[in-house]
């Protein structure tokens, strides 16, 4: 009878998942880029305009194919990622069929843990991450070592910072001696250098423009907000709590008695590796704007830790309930202690309570934000429809740049204040402290005019810049030599402070000063101090 309960776990699992689907602003980006490419313009987000506003080419490249079967992207793409993310569900159980107790476990934390529930659509990549990763763990299980590569060689395609998370499981599907593994890691890298290779030639930089945008504050204003992200991430979710304090106590305990095999052991060395990257990349890139996004790769493996240390029936039976209910019990009182759980479905607008909690050191529950509009099930569901008013030459700016572009005509420019489409506005030093991810940056007067070869800033360092950026990113010519001379500068050109805001500590008080004129746009006043 036990072996049936991993997939009623399961099935409650993708339920869940379905019943709180929804779809973030984040990837109407991608879905416009998926009808730039099926419309023949090529995976841009402006026409003519060679910027990689995606972080993800394998997601983009699923997108592309499900939108030209002729299914929708809104609402279309959650169901998509619902058949994923239950995909992946099924490799995790196939992965530990011989363990039903300690897989049913391992679901129902995962259960509880609103990362993994509300991940599982939201339109990002990230089900198709935990696919690829449940399936690379299922080939290791059961000794398919060349299908675990090539399962792993695909996640740096879905996202690029990847490639080191991916690198333990790499080493165990090896095998023994260096030569193996040193094939190993050049099968898992290869495909990614040949995107990167792709991607300079193609969109003038080897990382997308999010990436030069969000790596754009400071070390160490990006690592104390990392550290924030991470703590907040995990402080506001039971789940989250329950699998980081269940399974690494656990897997001491079985090693302790000796009770892994060496198999296990070694998988659980892997998972507790990733989980330190995963930990340790959130704090150095500053965390990121929807809390408990960057620490799913923490989680995932977490749950594979708890699947694979608790004790297997070969153990006392002793040993394997207490084991449960050691892991349900911490469940239960991480749901007390937190007060969160995945249980609520969806907010109404009308609702008092809707934007309480929204906001968390820096980072943003997103789900809250757009589940009224953007949910499978949302009372008051958004209706998306392609502007009929034709484009227009002039850049429109704005801040939530995924809707609005989507909606969009497909030749209307666009250019956003977060700098995740703007080559030029990324590569203005942003002011302080901002939220992770979306650091707001002074806008120099006329900035969105940098594609216009006429146009000068009055400033030498911006005039430069939008020079380059003209040959990278808009030259008909992909293989001139100025333009390789720009792609060049571009790589190793940093950030231009404008001297916007300076920031000084004196004792007990701060003292800033914030040259108005140029943190936004012309304004009558010199100087506020």
């Amino acid at each position: 009878m036990q072996k049936y309960y991993p997939a009623a776990f399961a099935a409650a699992l993708v339920t869940l998942a379905a019943a709180r689907a929804w779809t973030c602003d984040d990837a109407f980006i991608t879905f416009r880029v998926a009808e730039q490419i099926l419309a023949g313009h090529g995976p841009v987000f402006n026409l003519g305009e060679r910027v990689q506003v995606f972080t993800h080419p394998l997601w983009l490249f699923v997108l592309t194919l499900w939108r030209a079967t002729g299914a929708s992207f809104f609402p279309g793409a959650m169901a998509l990622s619902i058949a994923v993310f239950a995909a992946g569900v099924g490799f995790l159980c196939a992965a530990f069929r011989e363990r039903p107790m300690a897989l049913a476990i391992a679901l129902t934390s995962m259960f509880f843990c609103r990362p993994i529930v509300d991940f599982a659509s939201s339109g990002l990549e990230t089900p198709a991450t935990f696919l690829l990763f449940a399936a690379s763990i299922w080939a290791i299980r059961t000794s398919r070592p060349r299908l675990a590569l090539a399962f792993l060689a695909l996640l740096p395609l879905n996202r690029l910072d990847l490639l080191p998370w991916a690198l333990p499981y790499a080493w165990l599907a090896a095998g023994t001696g260096w030569r193996p593994r040193l094939r190993a890691f050049a099968w898992l890298v290869l495909p990614t250098l040949a995107w990167m290779a792709f991607a300079t030639v193609y969109y003038g930089s080897p990382l997308p423009n999010t990436a030069i945008a969000k790596l754009g504050a400071g070390r160490a204003d990006r690592i104390d907000q990392g550290f924030a992200y991470v703590v907040a991430s995990l402080a506001s979710d039971s789940g989250s709590l329950a699998l980081a304090f269940t399974a690494p106590a656990i897997a001491l305990v079985q090693w302790r008695r000796r009770a892994l095999a060496d198999a296990d052991l070694q998988l659980v060395g892997a998972c507790g590796a990733t989980c330190m990257i995963a930990i340790g990349y959130a704090a150095w890139a500053g965390g990121d704007f929807m809390l408990g996004r960057f620490v799913l790769t923490a989680l995932w493996p977490l749950a594979v830790m708890l699947a694979t240390a608790l004790p297997s029936p070969a153990q006392p039976a002793s040993q394997r309930l207490a084991a449960a209910a050691a892991t349900l019990a911490t469940l239960g009182a991480m749901l007390v202690v937190t007060g969160q759980s995945t249980t609520q479905l969806w907010i109404d607008l009308q609702d008092p309570s809707y934007l309480r909690a929204v906001g968390f050191v820096g980072a943003t529950d997103e789900r809250r934000v757009y589940i009224p509009m953007l949910g499978a099930f949302a009372p008051h569901r958004a209706v998306l429809k392609r502007e009929t008013t034709p484009a227009t030459k002039d850049v429109r700016v704005t801040a939530m740049l995924g809707g609005n572009g989507y909606q969009a005509p497909l030749a209307q420019p666009f250019s956003d204040v977060y700098a995740l489409a703007d080559p030029f506005l990324a590569r203005v030093k942003p002011l302080p402290h901002g939220r992770p991810g979306h650091e707001f940056r002074p806008q120099p007067q006329g900035w969105t005019e940098w594609r216009d070869p006429s146009h000068r800033f009055g400033d030498e360092r911006l005039d430069a810049l939008a020079s380059d950026l003209r040959a990278a990113h808009l030259s008909p010519d992909l293989w001139s030599v100025d333009r390789w001379r720009a792609i060049a500068r571009l790589m190793v050109f940093g950030q231009i402070d404008p001297h916007a805001m300076f920031v000084s500590a004196g004792g007990d008080h701060y003292r800033i000063v914030a040259d108005v004129t140029k943190l936004f746009r012309p304004w009558p006043s010199q100087r506020y101090v």
